[in-house]
């Protein structure tokens, strides 16, 4: 499980560190913006590709990216990935640079009260999220949620569901959650196709120009920028709360606000 650990962006932080220590503070904190920044945009290749998110907050790319990469478009769906992030991440330093001091007197004043309506958001988005089947989509939501209660508690410090195994004192780490959740299905499911699943997919004459379509693509949805960018700052200042819920909210809301109620992914 140790192993998994280093895959994280945070984890990419801490050890890169140490190696702070004899540069500048200027040079210190680019180097570090932009080894985060690389780690979380990289989390969408694996999530587009092998429908495995590299990282917590490419969970909601998957639902999207990979179902266009079987049907021979992965080139534009990493596009779409890297414009969107870029667009973000400005936006994300833009906010940071203007908005740092209120944004941080607001994200002290979180208490219980707000927590616990910030779970009850977490859990309404499973019926959005569920796609056709409900059910599946709460079976999931209760698994989630056994898992979250897998170690020692954070307020009593009682130690939860480890069947008497240290290892599991600290809890199931997300990625380690991600590989069961999302890579052994698809090993199952490819074990079950045999040959059929290795099929090679043929890739879009239109290849050329991708990246120009992309940008354009990006641009013509103005609101749902604008609207994304906003969703990601007002969940950056929650506390505890990281790229992953601001990832699966955005996605949300850009579903609920469709007008044609189509996907990329299956747009012809």
């Amino acid at each position: 499980m140790d192993g998994y650990r280093l895959q994280t962006a945070a984890m990419a932080l801490a050890v890169l560190l140490p190696f702070t220590f004899t540069m500048s503070p200027l040079n210190g904190l680019v180097a570090l913006g932009a080894v985060y920044m690389g780690a979380i945009y990289g989390g969408s290749f694996a999530a587009i590709l092998v429908n495995t998110p590299g990282t917590p907050s490419s969970i909601a790319t998957a639902f999207e990216g990979y179902p266009m990469a079987k049907s021979g478009r992965a080139v534009e769906a990493i596009s779409l990935a890297t414009i969107s992030s870029v667009i973000g991440g400005i936006a994300g330093v833009l906010f940071l640079l203007l908005l740092s001091p209120p944004l941080a007197k607001l994200s002290i004043r979180f208490g219980s009260a707000e927590f616990f309506w910030v779970a009850m958001l977490g859990l309404t988005l499973i019926a959005s999220l569920s796609g056709g089947s409900l059910f599946k989509g709460l079976l999931g939501g209760t698994l989630g949620m056994f898992l979250g209660t897998i170690g020692v508690a954070p307020i009593g410090g009682e130690t939860r569901f480890t069947f008497g195994m240290p290892v599991l004192q600290g809890g199931v780490e997300m990625i380690v959650a991600l590989i069961g959740l999302f890579v052994i299905p698809e090993l199952f499911n490819m074990a079950a196709q045999g040959k059929a699943a290795l099929v090679e997919v043929s890739m879009s004459s239109k290849e050329r120009g991708t990246l120009v379509r992309s940008i354009k693509t990006v641009l013509s949805m103005p609101g749902n920028l604008i609207r994304s960018c906003i969703i990601g700052e007002i969940v950056a200042i929650i506390p505890g709360a990281g790229g992953s819920i601001a990832n699966l909210v955005a996605y949300n809301e850009a579903k609920r606000a469709s007008n044609t109620r189509k996907t990329l992914a299956r747009e012809p």
